[in-house]
């Protein structure tokens, strides 16, 4: 498999809005991935819901496959314990680009054993 082109996450831009609102279902699912991650990010929970209106249930299952990932990383390697914040953010910064098919983590400021061990509970999860 090819590796996917590195870019720069400052030069993303975001795809258009396709959607005007947001299903209740919806929210809550959000809510219950922000509820677990969104300490670790620089974004309100309004802030964050607006990148789900674009194609809401793929947003969702990614984000619910990064939060599940990031739960059993520390569950398995940590005892369920939280690092520093700089760290956590570290963590679902290399988990975002695990869920884009990036698996080469030697790009990014990580260990290369946390990297493996993150990719793989990223992937364990893919199987369920």
């Amino acid at each position: 498999m090819n590796e996917p082109e590195f870019i720069a996450p400052s030069q993303i831009d975001s795809g258009p809005i396709r959607n005007e609102s947001l299903s209740l279902e919806h929210l809550h699912q959000i809510k219950e991935v922000f509820d677990v991650v969104g300490p670790f990010m620089s974004k309100s929970l309004e802030q964050f819901e607006i990148g789900f209106m674009r194609d809401p249930a793929n947003e969702i299952l990614t984000w619910r496959r990064i939060t599940i990932a990031w739960q059993t990383y520390h569950e398995r390697h940590l005892d369920g314990k939280k690092l520093p914040v700089e760290d956590e953010k570290q963590l679902i910064s290399a988990l975002i680009l695990i869920s884009t098919g990036v698996e080469k983590m030697t790009r990014f400021k990580l260990p290369l054993k946390v990297g493996r061990r993150l990719i793989q509970c990223y992937k364990d999860i893919r199987k369920m």
